[in-house]
């Protein structure tokens, strides 16, 4: 099974992109371990 993901970076955050069309936004850090979105 294949699934697709993207992700985008900037300073303090991450944006990951899934293909089920949920967005996960972390603050990197606070959260460095991306627990909490």
């Amino acid at each position: 099974m294949y699934f697709e993901q993207r992700m985008r970076r900037r300073k303090d955050y991450k944006l990951v992109f899934n293909a089920t069309d949920v967005c996960e936004l972390y603050n990197i850090r606070n959260d460095p371990e991306e627990m909490h979105n």
